[in-house]
């Protein structure tokens, strides 16, 4: 299949927007990527505020109606197979998510969506006290927070995308420290640690626990075990998340020490990887380094993210994991929109690609979520400069 032009994409009707990407999907570039077993990916992930400047949506738009909604996910995933040509292979999967914001929803926080932004919760935190955690009620599938606009688009998407493809319905990714800072509010936790751990911990067991309770729902109603992981959904707009995946970015050896993460932490934790047979993927955007052992113990299978705070560590998590885990490894994202040249660049890709070690790994340029079309072409040229590399180094 030839490559679509910008244009062609932007000025697509739904009709063409659908047969293109049944033509992307099944085309032998496609199959090739499904098929590859290259040792290093480039990955680039920019968010929907991009995007929508790009092809003229807004946000509203693209959480309230699920025409537009459709098309606008349609564009984008056939932007990211022709124009930026990374190494994702093309999918047929859509659907809406609302990001961080839809677990803060299930417990009776406020969603705020705007014309430009992805959506956010109130900042306000739900909980003026810790004790408060026990009168929380615990989530409903279908009727808590944003449940019931999740399953009306669903319903919608459905009956607009046809049997061809497949339209995912979203979950909860945000590990039980991520909630605890979200209900009860980033500084307000860690006191409450200094004051009552033994009440913070039964606090992070509980949110485990209203976790495993939600997804029993949502799994019985997409016909789901809890360790199946043939399902994949879409978070934050861009991840291509299993059911099992844990994200917590609050968890940074910077902020607290690793024996609230071993004690606290962890065995909440736990609850969720004895849940889904272990979590398939560990996300945070902190610095991991002294949490390793502990977050292995978990028995991640597939991806293990590594932010630039975690690199440093590599080598140590390199010899934990298991040798099938893929290591994402994440850009500095002010990186990728500031840095221009090229030797640069080079500089930066050059230890993440070489220090491996044989592992297969994801170099990513994520977390984009300001900028125009300067911001598309500094990150193809950060592309370029990768595959460049790709074919010289070792």
């Amino acid at each position: 299949m030839k490559n679509l032009t910008i244009e062609q994409i932007r000025k697509g009707t739904l009709d063409q927007l659908k047969d293109w990407s049944l033509e992307t999907y099944y085309s032998d570039e496609n199959k090739a990527r499904q098929k590859s077993e290259k040792q290093r990916k480039f990955i680039i992930y920019i968010g929907r505020s991009v995007y929508s400047k790009l092809f003229g949506y807004t946000m509203k738009d693209f959480f309230t109606d699920a025409g537009k909604s459709l098309e606008a996910q349609l564009k984008t995933k056939l932007f990211v197979h022709h124009i930026l040509q990374e190494d994702t292979p093309f999918n047929l999967s859509v659907g809406v998510d609302l990001g961080t914001a839809l677990e803060a929803t299930l417990f009776g926080m406020d969603y705020v969506i705007t014309e430009v932004a992805d959506p956010t919760y109130g900042a306000t935190p739900l909980l003026d006290k810790l004790e408060d955690y026990q009168r929380l009620k615990t989530p409903d599938f279908y009727t808590s927070g944003w449940m019931p606009e999740a399953h009306r688009l669903y319903d919608q998407l459905n009956g607009l995308a046809g049997e061809d493809f497949h339209v995912y319905f979203p979950g909860w990714a945000r590990g039980p420290w991520s909630m605890a800072t979200i209900l009860r509010g980033f500084n307000n936790i860690f006191e409450d640690y200094l004051d009552d751990p033994d009440q913070v911990g039964a606090m992070l067991k509980y949110l485990s626990q209203a976790r495993i309770d939600f997804e029993k729902q949502r799994l019985a109603f997409l016909g789901l075990t809890p360790e199946d992981d043939s399902y994949r959904w879409t978070y934050c707009s861009y991840r291509y998340n299993y059911n099992s995946d844990i994200f917590e970015d609050e968890v940074d050896g910077n902020l607290f020490s690793a024996e609230l993460n071993r004690d606290l932490i962890i065995p909440a934790q736990k609850m969720l990887a004895d849940f889904y047979g272990g979590p398939a993927y560990y996300h945070s955007c902190g610095d991991l380094g002294n949490f390793l052992e502990d977050i292995a113990a978990l028995h991640i299978r597939k991806y293990q993210h590594i932010s630039p705070a975690t690199w440093k560590s590599y080598d140590r998590l390199n010899q934990l994991w298991a040798p099938e885990v893929i290591a994402q490894i994440s850009l500095r994202s002010t990186d990728v929109m500031s840095i221009h040249s090229e030797e640069e660049m080079e500089q930066i890709l050059t230890p993440l690609m070489t220090g491996l070690k044989g592992r297969k790994a994801e170099i990513c340029a994520d977390a984009l979520f300001e900028g125009g079309w300067e911001l598309i072409e500094n990150v193809m040229r950060w592309r370029d400069v990768f595959r460049r590399l790709d074919e010289m180094l070792p």
